[in-house]
């Protein structure tokens, strides 16, 4: 079963680049630990060219976009090229505007929503979905104990790409 995992653009930024997305890293990462075949789509700063940057991904079995709200224009214009190019595939959203209206995702034509922190959730599906006993709308489990998911995936973007800069310099986030 071969996974990949879609992070939309979001033309509303003033730099898209600034950050990775991180939230669809740790969900990489946690499915590549379990043995799934993922790869990553970053389509920060390609929102006039779907068609083309999609083509090297048209062999999935199964797409995880990730969205917040106003990604979501760019994660419904996706789900288009997914679904004319790649008709046997599986669709999942997640992400924070997702999980707040799954519903109106499902009604969007997405085929399975994943509500809450997607990592195990998303594995869950992909195990149903070979079995075919899927629901439409997967809610996550909490994960308790942070140290039992694997680090982000984040070889599997090019994570050189994205700089924070302050005062013409690099930055970083620092949590202390």
């Amino acid at each position: 079963m071969k996974v990949t995992l879609i992070s939309p653009p979001s033309p509303f930024l003033i730099d898209q680049k600034a950050f990775p997305p991180l939230g669809l890293l740790y969900v990489a990462g946690f499915l590549e630990h379990n043995g799934i075949d993922i790869s990553v789509a970053d389509l920060a700063n390609k929102e006039t060219e779907l068609e083309n940057v999609l083509e090297p991904y048209m062999n999935a079995d199964i797409y995880g976009i990730t969205s917040t709200s106003p990604q979501y224009p760019q994660a419904l214009k996706i789900l288009k090229v997914l679904r004319r190019r790649n008709t046997k595939a599986r669709v999942v959203i997640g992400g924070a505007y997702p999980s707040s209206l799954p519903d109106k995702c499902i009604q969007d034509g997405f085929d399975f929503v994943v509500a809450g922190e997607g990592e195990e959730a998303m594995l869950r599906l992909i195990t149903n979905i070979e079995g075919e006993h899927a629901p439409g709308i997967v809610n996550a489990t909490y994960i308790q104990e942070m140290d039992s998911i694997p680090f982000p995936g984040r070889h599997l973007i090019d994570i050189n790409s994205f700089a924070y800069n302050i005062d013409d310099g690099r930055g970083t986030t620092l949590i202390t």
